[in-house]
């Protein structure tokens, strides 16, 4: 985790939005397999913001994936849906047919109790 806060900065200054997008999604990803459900939100939605500013729509869709599975296991559907619904929009929109079924068949499998 240090080297991704010393690396901030740096693309920070540089404006370098695709190497920022990278540097938040590796550390959202670091506090989930930590168990900062919290921290791990924020940082994947700082990645979506640079992720959407260099019109990298496959990261979106990835990000929003992420956090959809993030809110799914902290039982929060109603937000799991709605990033997973942003996902689904993306991957209908890139004709990317497996993770649209995939996206389907999760938002699907939401529903039961």
């Amino acid at each position: 985790m240090q080297y991704y806060l010393k690396a901030l900065p740096v693309y920070e200054d540089l404006g370098d939005a695709k190497s920022l997008g990278r540097i938040y999604n590796n550390m959202a990803t670091s506090y989930r397999s930590l168990g900062l459900s919290d921290k791990a939100i924020y940082h994947f939605r700082k990645s979506l913001e640079f992720k959407r500013q260099i019109g990298d729509e496959q990261g979106v869709m990835n990000t929003n994936l992420n956090l959809a599975n993030l809110y799914r296991l902290e039982d929060r559907i109603d937000s799991a849906l709605y990033y997973s619904n942003a996902a689904l929009s993306i991957a209908i929109k890139l004709e990317d047919h497996y993770t649209e079924g995939l996206i389907r068949l999760i938002n699907s499998l939401s529903y039961i109790d």
